[in-house]
């Protein structure tokens, strides 16, 4: 073989070679493979359940329907034969706690509610919405609705749990609680923050008597930044006798020392850089980190799911108190996603009078002016419109009439050519007609 050499331009390249052409994407393909990813995100979501859903389940199941007409005849024998036969016995050995609820449409065990076949595994979806543990997704389930083997199915579900899997941290024990209750709720907090790999911060105050965590998002942890937002928590919860920080930046600034004597709490300071003395603070830091990444994982929106966290956390019973910490520290039980019966809170009856007569007294003072009366405004009324804003170029009222079709109170919707606007109804002496409606009825525009 002989090598010629051949000075380059003498030796042209192949044009097509270096110029390729650059197809598109096939629309086609773009658009099955999104609707295949909104399939996987709207399916791997577990919805919401209601009342009214676990009432029409129950009417389905067959196991459910027998226990109700037991319940109602007091004859637990004689039942068909595609009863499940263990939960029926389950129930009826526990009879004297079950009770029949909305309508006689629902079983209750206590205060939960019993869950028909259908709807168990979407309970036990729901209640592993933040990905919390074995324990805490049970307890959770345990707090609102009872079926039978549900421990068993919520390992199932958090076994198959392909996020938790991936994100879990190595299993470790919780360090021990040994600092003593507090006196009440929101005496004693502990503030701490967590680095996220997007560059926010996590600003996470617990209360050390309920549990019960406030989260905050943060830009920086700046004392500029950390203190209005520690103003936001205390306008909400009230300020707490002592606050306990690690006393890293910036609580322990020479700000953040003024603003604690000119807000009237006490700055405890622990150790830096030990989690033990802040452990409550910190394991909870641990979890919310765990479901941020799941939230990621999913490609879903991780302020979103953090949030939902947050709900399911605080509605479930602490491991250690035993008791939702939103219930010890708002005195009622707060509705997450599970189905919920609402039971009248301590004191109702005396706010209820308190309320009644307050609004009598108002309602008497107004109706004395000289101005308040009663209208007859009716439906296809003919009315004018007050202009929201009033110019030189523009006169007080607009002039199209409009025909009145929906009244409710003093709300009304009027329309003209398709157009509608909602209206409070405000009429003058000298313009209304209403016994005969010859003329238009003014309204006020809100």
């Amino acid at each position: 073989m002989t090598v010629i050499y051949r000075p380059g331009h003498d030796n042209p390249a192949d044009y097509l070679i270096r110029h390729p052409i650059h197809l598109p994407p096939s629309d086609r393909e773009q658009k099955v493979a999104e609707e295949y990813i909104s399939y996987i995100l709207s399916t791997s979501t577990p919805k919401s359940m209601t009342i009214e859903e676990v009432a029409m389940e129950t009417a389905k199941d067959k196991t459910l329907t027998a226990v109700i007409q037991a319940l109602l005849t007091n004859k637990w024998y004689g039942i068909d034969d595609d009863v499940d036969k263990p939960t029926f016995q389950t129930l009826h050995a526990n009879r004297a706690e079950l009770s029949l609820a909305h309508n006689d449409s629902i079983v209750l065990k206590g205060r939960r509610i019993v869950l028909p076949k259908t709807l168990q595994s979407r309970a036990a979806q729901i209640a592993h919405t933040g990905h919390q543990g074995i324990v805490k997704s049970t307890a959770l389930l345990r707090e609102k609705v009872w079926f039978k083997n549900m421990q068993a199915l919520v390992e199932e579900n958090i076994r198959n749990c392909h996020t938790c899997q991936i994100s879990t941290h190595k299993p470790a024990r919780e360090p021990l609680q040994m600092s003593p209750l507090p006196a009440a709720p929101w005496t004693e907090v502990s503030a701490d923050f967590g680095h996220l790999q997007n560059g926010k911060y996590l600003l996470v105050v617990t209360d050390e008597y309920s549990r019960y965590v406030v989260v905050d998002i943060l830009d920086s942890i700046s004392t500029t930044s950390v203190i209005p937002r520690l103003d936001k928590i205390f306008a909400e919860f009230g300020v707490p006798v002592y606050l306990k920080t690690d006393n890293g930046p910036p609580f322990n600034s020479s700000d953040f020392k003024d603003y604690a004597s000119l807000t009237g709490f006490k700055h405890r300071k622990i150790t830096p850089l030990w989690p033990q003395t802040n452990a409550e603070t910190e394991r909870f830091m641990r979890t919310v980190k765990k479901s941020i990444k799941a939230a990621l994982i999913k490609g879903r929106s991780w302020k979103q799911e953090l949030f939902k966290f947050l709900l399911d956390y605080r509605t479930t019973p602490h491991c250690t108190t035993g008791v939702p910490s939103a219930s010890v520290l708002f005195g009622r039980t707060i509705k997450n996603r599970l189905p919920h019966l609402i039971t009248p809170i301590a004191g109702d009856p005396s706010i209820r009078e308190r309320d009644t007569q307050a609004k009598t007294t108002m309602k008497q003072h107004t109706d004395r002016k000289t101005y308040v009366k009663p209208n007859d405004l009716r439906v296809g009324d003919t009315v004018t419109i007050k202009n929201d804003h009033t110019s030189k170029a523009l006169t007080p009222y607009q002039p199209n009439l409009m025909t009145v079709t929906k009244k409710k109170g003093s709300m009304i919707t009027a329309t003209h050519e398709g157009n509608y606007k909602k209206c409070h109804l405000f009429q003058e002496n000298s313009k209304t007609t209403n016994k005969t409606h010859t003329q238009p009825t003014r309204l006020l525009f809100i």
